[in-house]
């Protein structure tokens, strides 16, 4: 079966009056931040304790047999309040547990991939930053998929270099009540409610920034890109992707991201951190087992001691939560203590890539409850 070429996709915008601009032939784009003075002060993470079982979801039909066996869920987190509800209290934490009032905030922002629960143009960012009175601060929405959060906490530091002070970057999402079927809306990966919430300074923090890659393969952007008109059918994304791979074939995707991931490590090892368990933690997204063993699991569980997968079948993905949920995960463990070297990859549609790696400076505390907080 002959496929179509993928460096020559449609517009989504049709121009009648020129021709050429209904194919468009881009390149991935890459871009590095290496060193510089980035600290995490604290941070905050909110994972609901209502869970959606795996046998529930096949009992419903919402998932299939051969499907959970396929991607490896067990659960999914379930939450009954809104993301932005969930997103102020993150925040809320994280600024407590930094010792921060919103007067020492420079920039604010917020990453969701799905509904915000509100609609119109209304923007979660502005709304972080009136709950916290941080009236002198920048507030931004950076909602580029899953890699949103990872995205944010780049746009974070530029942003600090500029103003000094300190970055807030929130994440939040919850899966309902938008015809968005958490288990099989998207192929590949069952979706899981959550909220984190990372505060940033030039300054000092529990742990430093050492190393931040970022990557672009803007060619599989049609991937997610519906028609033009879709009034019932927004939220089927599986249905998109499986239109895009019909048409250029699975190796267009894989080919391409596998690309990608292959630049990021090889940037990576050209400055020293890529060796054989050079980590202590490696956290990757927390998608179906069908994805992540294929495209992710090859190049990065090498250079960890640790991969973190086991807790994401049981919460989900999270959206742009996922890497800061496991890297609280790690704190939380016995292993984590001063030195010790933690490995954030993340990915989102677009598609974009991220990583980010990250020393402890020192064991933070632990503050338990609803919201569990590190400082």
């Amino acid at each position: 079966m002959s496929r179509a070429n993928i460096s020559n996709v449609p517009s989504p915008v049709d121009n009648d009056d020129d021709p050429s601009s209904n194919a468009i032939s881009l390149q991935p784009i890459p871009f590095r931040a290496i060193g510089g003075s980035l600290y995490i002060r604290s941070l905050a993470t909110l994972v609901p304790d209502m869970r959606e079982e795996i046998a529930v979801a096949i009992a419903k039909g919402d998932c299939s047999p051969e499907q959970a066996e396929r991607d490896g869920y067990r659960s999914v987190a379930v939450s009954s309040r809104s993301p932005i509800d969930m997103a102020s209290d993150v925040a809320r934490a994280a600024a407590g547990a930094a010792g921060l009032t919103g007067d020492l905030f420079s920039v604010i922002t917020h990453s969701s991939i799905h509904d915000n629960g509100v609609g119109g143009f209304w923007q979660p960012a502005a709304f972080i930053q009136r709950q916290l009175a941080a009236a002198d601060a920048i507030s931004l929405s950076v909602n580029h998929g899953c890699n949103g959060l990872m995205l944010a906490i780049l746009s974070n530091a530029s942003m600090l270099t500029l103003r000094g002070g300190n970055g807030l970057s929130v994440a939040s999402d919850c899966f309902s009540g938008s015809g968005f079927n958490r288990w099989n809306s998207d192929a590949g990966i069952a979706y899981g409610d959550a909220a984190v919430a990372v505060c940033l300074s030039e300054e000092s923090g529990f742990a430093k920034i050492l190393y931040m890659d970022f990557d672009s393969v803007p060619l599989l952007e049609e991937m997610h890109r519906g028609p033009a008109v879709q009034p019932d059918n927004r939220w089927d994304v599986s249905s998109r992707k499986k239109r895009f791979l019909s048409a250029y074939g699975k190796a267009a995707f894989f080919d391409q991201m596998g690309s990608a991931v292959e630049r990021l490590k090889t940037r990576l090892a050209a400055v020293g951190l890529a060796g054989y368990n050079a980590y202590d933690m490696v956290v990757i997204p927390f998608v179906g087992q069908s994805i992540s063993e294929t495209l992710y699991e090859p190049t990065f569980a090498p250079l960890g001691r640790r991969l973190l997968t086991s807790f994401g079948k049981t919460i989900g993905h999270t959206g742009p939560s996922d890497q800061i949920l496991g890297l609280g995960r790690y704190l939380d463990s016995e292993e984590s203590a001063p030195g010790s070297l933690v490995l954030l990859f993340g990915v989102g549609a677009g598609f974009s890539l991220s990583l980010i790696v990250i020393e402890l400076v020192t064991k933070p505390a632990h503050g338990r409850g609803k919201v569990e907080t590190f400082a």
